[in-house]
């Protein structure tokens, strides 16, 4: 995952677009690697503004009300996201907030903030990925969720040497 993440980012940051992260700190910590690994300055990156990373669950719980995801609350944090140091230049962004939502077992939340997250970041220039992870959607109900999301994207890709995401995929 992370290797993807990565790549996917790094492609961002070498056209001048600013890096944008919602993920896990474990994710985060690999995801630094790698993009270190590939040439991406993190820590200049980082102070200069133009990598920001946002812990995942604490986003979350920022959007959280009455527990659900709250949509008031929703446009303001993607807008600030997309939009901070960003000046005339693009964001390159890399979610995990339906993933954890998923985790939690709250697919319908899921599901409306993936449908929700691109009306709201359509006034911004940026390019979104998503990760989840393909074992919270193995039961038939939750593989119903998972079609849900797919349909609020553009592109679906299962990681290479998934066979669960590939097999729920084309469930």
């Amino acid at each position: 995952m992370a290797s993807d993440v990565a790549a996917y980012l790094h492609r961002g940051y070498i056209q001048g677009e600013h890096l944008r992260i919602i993920s896990t700190a474990d994710h985060m910590a690999a995801i630094a690697r790698q993009l270190t690994h590939l040439g991406c300055p993190v820590e200049r990156a980082t102070a200069t503004g133009a990598l920001v990373w946002w812990d995942a669950g604490s986003a979350l719980n920022a959007l959280m009300s009455d527990g659900r995801v709250d949509p008031m609350r929703l446009r303001p944090m993607l807008r600030d996201l997309a939009t901070a140091n960003l000046g005339p230049r693009r964001a390159r962004v890399y979610g995990e907030l339906s993933d954890l939502l998923a985790a939690r077992g709250d697919l319908k939340s899921a599901v409306a903030l993936e449908q929700s997250a691109p009306h709201v970041l359509s006034a911004v220039s940026a390019d979104i990925l998503c990760g989840y992870r393909s074992t919270h959607f193995s039961a038939q109900a939750t593989c119903d969720a998972l079609h849900g999301i797919c349909r609020a994207h553009d592109e679906v890709r299962s990681a290479p040497g998934d066979d669960l995401a590939r097999w729920l995929l084309a469930r």
